[in-house]
């Protein structure tokens, strides 16, 4: 292995000989033939023809797994037994590969990769936004295609090609598969810095000089592939897809569809208004807190107004308006809102410190909104009228597998409500009838959403 120190390039010195480093006295050969051209020659002493006997080819499957853009860039060509494998005769071997199912399963991750490459109409773009760390545009290449089998990962590769790593965790959405090159001097020059022995991790650590820089460079090279992937590819679905655009033509509450007033036309059917006070601060007013668990029990108290005179038999509310309505009075709901005060009072939603129950009888729809924004609107029915109201959110993606994602506001008539991580809270959802909330989410792209609801049934 070689090391860099100052400006030169030092090797440790490797013996083949006798014992105590003599050497041989003649040249050592293990064929007939001489090298005439430079090249490396690989020879493996002692194989056991009869457990390996497709040695072959398992050595060409190895070969188009790990150099398959060396190959591509016409870095490599490699001899075996009169077999000369370069980027035409990988036809051959992907063939191969696609007939045995074992194969095709084993090395799945090579036909995509191969297919981006195939792919004539496949998609380049060239490197940018790492030129404060003295890293030109265009010094690397990502390539990528939606147009072939996807694997949703990028394969990672500087200079000779060689795969060092394949990124995941890029979009949980998108179909798409991927091939990173760094050819330029000063990121090829880095990233071997950062390699590891093996050549299958870039590292940050391994940078000594300055760590912290190396680590935030990683973290940018990986934010211009998210970035490009999915800017290019959401753009191009959301030009594609029409058929999303129907709910502009549907009614905007589902209760009207059943002859019901709408909940977002009728203020006085509106049973959730939130109670908030002014503030001077510049960060926003929360006029209550929640946390959750993953055993989803709430343990913090939360706050609110004592049991007063205003706003029905049993409602919040201290100020001069009237508070939220639970108590026989259904329409406990003032024409504005109370003085909020947080160091007194019952708790607030999560009263008496219960545990909420998952509510299996419920009936949701998501309907896109703006999806290039995030904007999202949930309807919920229950057949029970439900209390301190928790929503959870997620991503299911092409596999049924759930994706994390981010509630960054929630709203009920233009009131809004707490949210937190992946969770939304209501005070209530009133029975048989469609409660719609509209959210954003931290996602700016189209996505398949499953909801849960856990409450205080009644």
């Amino acid at each position: 292995m070689s090391f860099k120190e100052g400006d030169k390039i030092t090797q440790g010195t490797g013996y083949l000989g006798k014992n105590g480093k003599q050497p041989l006295e003649k040249n050592v050969t293990f064929d007939d033939d001489i090298r005439k051209e430079s090249g490396t020659d690989i020879y493996i002493i002692g194989i056991n023809k009869d457990i390996f006997e497709d040695w072959e080819s398992q050595i060409k499957y190895s070969l188009v797994d790990n150099f398959l853009y060396s190959f591509y860039k016409q870095k490599l060509v490699v001899d075996i037994n009169n077999f000369e494998v370069d980027f035409s005769t990988i036809d051959e071997i992907i063939a191969e590969i696609k007939a045995n199912k074992k194969l095709t399963k084993r090395y799945t991750n090579v036909l995509s990769y191969y297919g981006v490459l195939k792919d004539e109409e496949h998609d380049v773009f060239p490197l940018i936004g790492l030129e404060k760390y003295g890293i030109q545009p265009g010094e690397a290449t990502l390539i990528a295609s939606k147009n072939v089998e996807s694997n949703r990962r990028v394969l990672m590769t500087r200079s000779a090609g060689m795969k060092i790593y394949e990124q995941k965790n890029i979009s949980g959405t998108l179909k798409f598969s991927g091939i990173f090159y760094a050819d330029g001097r000063n990121i090829n020059d880095f990233l071997k810095q950062v390699e590891n022995p093996n050549h299958d991790k870039w590292s940050a650590d391994r940078y000594t000089d300055n760590p912290k820089l190396a680590k935030n460079l990683l973290k940018d090279l990986r934010k211009f592939i998210r970035e490009s992937i999915n800017q290019k590819y959401k753009e191009k679905i959301e030009d594609e897809v029409d058929a999303f655009g129907v709910s502009e033509f549907l009614p905007d509450d589902i209760n009207d569809l059943k002859g019901k007033k709408g909940l977002s036309k009728q203020k006085d059917d509106i049973k959730i208004e939130l109670v908030h006070k002014e503030s001077t601060s510049s960060k926003p007013t929360r006029d209550y807190e929640t946390s959750f668990d993953d055993d989803m029990s709430d343990d913090l108290e939360r706050t609110g107004r004592k049991p007063g005179e205003h706003g029905g038999a049993e409602s919040y509310g201290t100020g001069n308006g009237k508070g939220l309505g639970t108590g026989d009075n259904q329409n406990g709901i003032g024409g504005s809102m109370g003085n909020f005060d947080k160091t007194s009072g019952d708790q607030y939603l999560n009263k008496g410190r219960r545990n909420r129950s998952r509510i299996t009888r419920i009936k949701y729809r998501c309907i896109e909104v703006d999806a290039a924004h995030g904007i999202h609107d949930l309807l919920l029915w229950s057949d029970h009228d439900l209390s301190n109201v928790k929503v959870d959110v997620d991503i299911i993606g092409d596999s049924g597998n759930k994706g994390y994602v981010s509630v960054l506001s929630a709203q009920v008539s233009n009131a809004n409500f707490e949210t937190q991580g992946h969770s939304i809270y209501l005070p209530q959802i009133l029975k048989k009838r469609w409660q719609k909330i509209r959210i954003k989410l931290n996602r700016n792209t189209r996505l398949k959403l499953e909801v849960e609801v856990y409450a205080y049934t009644t």
